[in-house]
């Protein structure tokens, strides 16, 4: 296989041709590649034996990773077992860091093909509908996967059943979330669970008393405090709102 910059290469220019040849014949589509951190334009193209990548030109003094899922075959359709990527630098060093775990279904059998987005946290608020990555990768047939050079920053890490192949995360399909926020290098095992989000907000069941200070408040699933306000009319003064540990569905 031949890559186009070389794998590791560091002051690329910024204009530089991205290739990768293969030695068959390959079956992919553009939905398989993917380049991180991504740039303003972005054009593949498969023919044959390669694949080969447009651009409008790369950010200075930065560390950027070609990835291809398992998706891609040769033409009696053996696949890639995991992702395949590489990395090069426009500038003078390679970041080296990664964040590694493993994606499930709700059954927890391992799943493939799952593409497997990372958000730096330094940046403004992510959406999986929305939002560009700042890594990406594909996950292998054993479910694992690894967000590889990354900068020494902090991410949030979603994986995404990619069904429509768009690149986010759309209605109807399942996403995975990592349980919090990791550094990348950290060498933290770790797992996530495909399940369908959640877009309607919880309904109040039931209110009711125990004794003079407590009213307790019933919701249909699991609440946070974050951004609850209480008042009463006639005001009786503060309130101080807890959830119960039992029962995290009550406020």
């Amino acid at each position: 296989m031949e890559l186009i910059p070389a794998d590791s290469a560091v002051n690329v220019p910024l204009f530089a041709p991205i290739k990768i040849v293969f030695d068959e014949y390959i079956q992919a589509s553009a939905s398989n590649v993917a380049l991180s951190p991504p740039v303003e334009k972005f054009n593949v193209k498969i023919k044959h034996k390669s694949i080969e990548i447009d651009h409008s030109g790369l950010l200075p003094n930065t560390t950027y990773r070609v990835v291809i899922s398992t998706a891609l075959s040769d033409l009696r359709g053996n696949s890639l077992r995991k992702a395949l990527s590489y990395a090069f630098s426009t500038g003078s060093e390679l970041d080296t860091l990664r964040i590694e775990g493993r994606v499930y279904d709700s059954e927890f059998s391992p799943v493939g093909g799952v593409r497997v987005h990372g958000y730096s946290t330094a940046g403004p608020a992510w959406n999986p509908r929305k939002t560009n990555p700042s890594a990406i990768t594909w996950s292998g047939k054993d479910g694992r996967f690894a967000l590889e050079s990354l900068p020494e920053e902090t991410f949030a890490v979603a994986a995404i059943l990619d069904e429509n192949r768009d690149g986010f995360l759309s209605e109807n399909e399942l996403i995975a979330l990592a349980p919090e926020n990791y550094s990348a290098g950290d060498e933290i095992p770790w797992s996530i669970i495909l399940f369908a989000p959640d877009s309607t907000p919880p309904e109040l069941i039931s209110v009711s008393t125990e004794g003079r200070y407590i009213l307790k408040i019933r919701f249909s699933e699991k609440i946070e405090l974050g951004g609850i306000r209480i008042s009463s009319k006639p005001d009786v003064g503060n309130f101080l709102p807890f959830i119960y540990h039992e029962e995290p569905q009550i406020l």
